[in-house]
């Protein structure tokens, strides 16, 4: 009677490290499952901090070049209320500060003066459209339009520029690894 009652003392510690052991792995389990998405969540915010390459650069100008020269040309004809008016031009003031923003922080990252004086033509631009949102130019004037397009066309240049002299240092980099 004593050998059974030794046995089932041993079978209730046992079963009390096994619940003990379970617990420990659950909250291994849980804290693992915390540190994935952790990571998770700070690649996501890594993705969208990221600053985009030249190429990118060029492209995003690009699109806000286009996007003005569709607006000015749009101007005066009467398919385009005020509203739509407002809108579009509340679109480029956007699109343009988050050029500046991005241009900025680019220049600065990579010390380039080249950057910098995109930055400056961009906000010569978005001054040159922010008259239009303020209501002190009419749709009909669009020459503040035509003039901010100049100004990102000349920023499109200069980044061709940049992206030209990459590819030559790119390739003086190859040649000089070659020998």
């Amino acid at each position: 009677m004593t050998h059974l009652f030794a046995l089932l003392t041993e079978a209730a510690a046992g079963s009390e490290a096994g619940v003990a052991a379970a617990e420990l792995a659950l909250q291994y389990g849980i804290y693992a499952a915390i540190i994935v998405i952790g990571l998770v969540v700070l690649w996501i915010l890594h993705r969208r901090s990221k600053l985009p390459s030249h190429v990118e650069l060029q492209s995003r100008l690009h699109a806000l070049a286009s996007d003005i020269e569709a607006l000015a040309s749009a101007c005066g004809s009467s398919e385009m209320g005020t509203y739509a008016f407002f809108k579009k031009i509340s679109k480029l003031l956007y699109q343009t500060d988050s050029l500046v923003y991005v241009s900025t922080l680019l220049s600065d990252k990579e010390r380039d003066g080249d950057i910098g004086n995109i930055a400056i033509a961009l906000e010569n631009a978005r001054d040159a459209i922010s008259p239009y949102k303020f209501r002190s130019k009419t749709q009909d004037e669009p020459g503040g339009l035509y003039e901010a397009y100049e100004k990102v066309n000349g920023a499109t240049v200069t980044m061709q520029k940049i992206i030209d002299r990459d590819r030559i240092m790119v390739e003086e980099k190859k040649s000089k690894r070659k020998k």
